[in-house]
């Protein structure tokens, strides 16, 4: 009888843990360059409905699909980032080397960190999607 009870509450357990896993927020966050804060931005793994300035009509809630709401969230924390860097005169190695994979992982782009400093000064390949 012990052993059923406690097979349920461990597929339960295992549940939620998945479901969290997979449908929780999911985050991208850098450290670095002056000040405590952390560049932090989010995104659903699932299709969301959402209010935004992305949307067709920004004053009506549209549908953002997972994977351009990752997409933005990391185009957002690379801006973030190049802030960050610009404010300290792109001295930090760790915050450049964090833009570059951070550059890499939304656009495919390679870029040194030599190079870091003329990205964020033109970030042109930081656009973020329209959602809807």
């Amino acid at each position: 009888m012990w052993h059923k009870i406690a097979a349920v509450i461990f597929v339960i357990f295992v549940f939620f843990i998945v479901t969290g896993n997979y449908l929780g927020e999911q985050c991208i966050e850098v450290n670095g360059g002056k000040g405590g804060d952390a560049c932090k931005s989010c995104w659903k793994p699932i299709a969301t409905s959402v209010k935004s300035d992305l949307c067709p009509d920004s004053e009506k809630a549209c549908l953002a699909s997972s994977e351009a709401q990752k997409y933005n969230a990391f185009v957002e924390a690379t801006l973030c980032a190049c802030d960050k860097a610009k404010a300290d005169e792109f001295s930090d190695q760790n915050l450049n080397k964090k833009i570059t994979e951070l550059v890499f992982s939304f656009s495919g782009l390679t870029i040194a960190e030599s190079e870091v400093s003329g990205f964020c000064n033109q970030p042109t390949v930081a656009v973020k999607q329209r959602y809807g």
